[in-house]
Formats: structure tokens, C-alpha cells, sequence
């Protein structure tokens, strides 16, 4: 798949950050398909292990499946945030992420996207944030030589244990991956996450082999 080796060439030689940027223009990803900071703009903030544990001393969150508890007296946005988290059904994916905060990994668990997402709340330094587009495209480029593991990630949607091992091998690749130059820069994991973004985006909505 051309599109991934051009992608993966060019991410392990860029040196700056301007040139990770350029990349999704380089190798030709539509519009439609590149980040959309506006929807998902940068996290900016942590949530320590001591702030969830703060939560659970307050009843807000319960053990052992950190569901929400007392939250009527809660400040208005925080109610506000929780009725948009009922609304789309989202409530139990909550517990995935506390999980990860407090890096209590369950091997029954398959959410290992929001698992991640609380490692790197928590961990911002050290854990990348990951979602669906961004390990189906690091798991074609570690699987290009096996057609069957590539037409299957290209349409998979959700990602569980049995794929842990491309996030696994995404966060060595970040650390010995790119070049140092680039590593430098504390920002590079944020721009990164952006062009393997739209990369396995338009991998799954195109017609690529």
C-alpha cells in the first residue's frame, strides 16, 4: 500500500515539526479526511491518579466499575458534560478511561483506545493518545508483507486485545522510530497522532491495496 510506505518514509526522516505537518498534503489526503483541530482540539490538561482517587473519596465515582454516583450538587458544566455523555450512550466507556488514569489494566477488558486515553491523561509525557485510524494505520505499515492482516485492519473499526500488540509496538516506534531532531520537539507526538490520523482515515474510506 503506496500511501503508507510514502507516509511512514517521510515521517521517519522529517527533522521538524513543519515537515510532519506537510506530510497529508505531500502524499495527497483529501480534505475531508485530514485532522479536524476544531472538533478535536489539543488536550492541554492532565488527571492524576490522586484527582480520580479525590473523586472516589467524594462518591462521584464508585468502585469497582467507576460509574458516576453523586452528581446533582455538581457544578453546572460537569452536569452539563455528563447529560452529553447519556445522550449518546457513553456513560460505561467512562470506567476504560479511569481504568487507564489509575493504570489498572484488566486482560478481560478490550477497550484498550480508552484504556489508552487514560494512560495519556494521566502520563502525557510518555503515553500517546491513540484511536482507531491511527493504529489501523501503523498496523498496515508493521504488516505490509502480510495481505491477509492488511485487508482486515483496513476495514476494522474496532480495535480490542487482540490488537494490542500494534499499540504496543506504536509506542516503541515513537521512541526509537523517529529521528532525534524531531524528537526534540515535546509537541512531535501531537502531530504525529494528526497524520496517522487522516492517513488511516482515508486508508479505510478509499479503495486501497
Amino acid at each position: 500500500m503506496e500511501i503508507i510506505k510514502r507516509t511512514f518514509d517521510q515521517l521517519q526522516a522529517a527533522i521538524s515539526i513543519e515537515e510532519v505537518k506537510a506530510i497529508p498534503e505531500n502524499i495527497g489526503i483529501d480534505r475531508e479526511n485530514q485532522f479536524d483541530e476544531t472538533k478535536y482540539p489539543k488536550i492541554e490538561f492532565q488527571i492524576s491518579k490522586k484527582e480520580i482517587e479525590q473523586l472516589i473519596s467524594d462518591g462521584i465515582l464508585t468502585e469497582p466499575e467507576y460509574k458516576f454516583g453523586k452528581i446533582n450538587d455538581l457544578h453546572p458544566l460537569t452536569k452539563l458534560l455528563y447529560a452529553v455523555l447519556w445522550k449518546n450512550g457513553d456513560l460505561a466507556k467512562v470506567k476504560h478511561v479511569v481504568k487507564g488514569i489509575l493504570d489498572k489494566r484488566d486482560e478481560s477488558d478490550n477497550s484498550i483506545i480508552f484504556y489508552q486515553f487514560g494512560r495519556h491523561l494521566s502520563e502525557k509525557k510518555s503515553e500517546p493518545i491513540v484511536d482507531q485510524h491511527v493504529l489501523r494505520a501503523f498496523g498496515i505499515f508493521k504488516s505490509l508483507e502480510n495481505e491477509k492482516t492488511v485487508k482486515r485492519l483496513k476495514k476494522l473499526s474496532l480495535f480490542s486485545r487482540k490488537e494490542k500488540w500494534i499499540l504496543d509496538e506504536y509506542k516503541k516506534w515513537l521512541n526509537e522510530g523517529l529521528t532525534d531532531q524531531l524528537k526534540a520537539d515535546f509537541d512531535h507526538r501531537h502531530h504525529v497522532d494528526k497524520v496517522l490520523f487522516c492517513v488511516g482515515k482515508h486508508v479505510k474510506d478509499n479503495d486501497l491495496m
